[in-house]
Protein backbone atom coordinates (compact mmCIF):
# COMPACT_ATOMS: atom_id res chain seq x y z
CA UNK A 1 0.00 0.00 0.00
CA UNK A 2 1.26 3.50 -1.09
CA UNK A 3 2.35 5.70 2.22
CA UNK A 4 -0.19 8.55 0.75
CA UNK A 5 -2.98 5.86 0.98
CA UNK A 6 -3.20 6.67 4.66
CA UNK A 7 -6.19 8.76 5.35
CA UNK A 8 -3.58 10.86 7.60
CA UNK A 9 -1.04 11.91 4.97
CA UNK A 10 -1.66 15.19 2.93
CA UNK A 11 0.49 17.35 0.95
CA UNK A 12 0.26 20.98 1.66
CA UNK A 13 -2.85 22.69 -0.15
CA UNK A 14 -1.31 24.65 -3.25
CA UNK A 15 -4.89 26.50 -3.52
CA UNK A 16 -4.10 30.41 -2.92
CA UNK A 17 -6.25 33.36 -2.45
CA UNK A 18 -5.36 34.54 -6.52
CA UNK A 19 -6.27 30.84 -7.24
CA UNK A 20 -9.85 31.23 -5.53
CA UNK A 21 -10.04 34.99 -6.93
CA UNK A 22 -9.52 33.22 -10.56
CA UNK A 23 -12.30 30.73 -9.42
CA UNK A 24 -15.05 33.78 -8.43
CA UNK A 25 -14.23 35.49 -11.68
CA UNK A 26 -14.94 32.18 -13.85
CA UNK A 27 -18.19 32.19 -12.32
CA UNK A 28 -17.35 29.14 -10.17
CA UNK A 29 -16.91 30.19 -6.62
CA UNK A 30 -19.46 32.94 -5.23
CA UNK A 31 -17.28 36.37 -4.33
CA UNK A 32 -15.50 36.20 -0.93
CA UNK A 33 -17.42 38.94 0.38
CA UNK A 34 -20.80 36.99 0.11
CA UNK A 35 -19.60 33.78 1.21
CA UNK A 36 -16.40 34.64 3.38
CA UNK A 37 -14.07 31.70 1.70
CA UNK A 38 -10.45 31.83 2.47
CA UNK A 39 -7.52 30.00 1.37
CA UNK A 40 -6.12 27.09 2.76
CA UNK A 41 -2.45 28.43 2.52
CA UNK A 42 -1.76 27.96 6.16
CA UNK A 43 -3.32 24.44 6.55
CA UNK A 44 -0.98 21.30 6.91
CA UNK A 45 -3.95 19.48 5.87
CA UNK A 46 -8.02 20.15 5.16
CA UNK A 47 -9.55 21.02 7.56
CA UNK A 48 -12.70 23.57 8.55
CA UNK A 49 -13.33 26.08 10.97
CA UNK A 50 -16.54 25.91 13.07
CA UNK A 51 -19.20 27.16 10.48
CA UNK A 52 -16.86 26.71 7.05
CA UNK A 53 -17.42 23.93 4.89
CA UNK A 54 -14.56 22.05 2.88
CA UNK A 55 -14.62 22.30 -1.02
CA UNK A 56 -11.78 21.16 -2.85
CA UNK A 57 -10.86 23.41 -5.77
CA UNK A 58 -11.01 20.18 -8.24
CA UNK A 59 -14.79 19.98 -7.42
CA UNK A 60 -15.08 23.76 -7.97
CA UNK A 61 -13.24 23.30 -11.49
CA UNK A 62 -16.08 20.62 -12.38
CA UNK A 63 -19.09 22.69 -11.22
CA UNK A 64 -19.54 21.34 -7.61
CA UNK A 65 -21.42 24.47 -5.97
CA UNK A 66 -22.09 24.69 -2.54
CA UNK A 67 -24.75 24.30 -0.90
CA UNK A 68 -25.21 20.86 -2.69
CA UNK A 69 -28.51 19.59 -2.04
CA UNK A 70 -29.72 17.04 0.71
CA UNK A 71 -28.92 14.32 -1.02
CA UNK A 72 -25.19 14.83 -0.25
Amino acid sequence: MSPLADAGEWNKSKCSESVLLNLAKDGLLQEKDIISWRAPESDVRPSERTGETLLFQHFAERDLALPASDFF
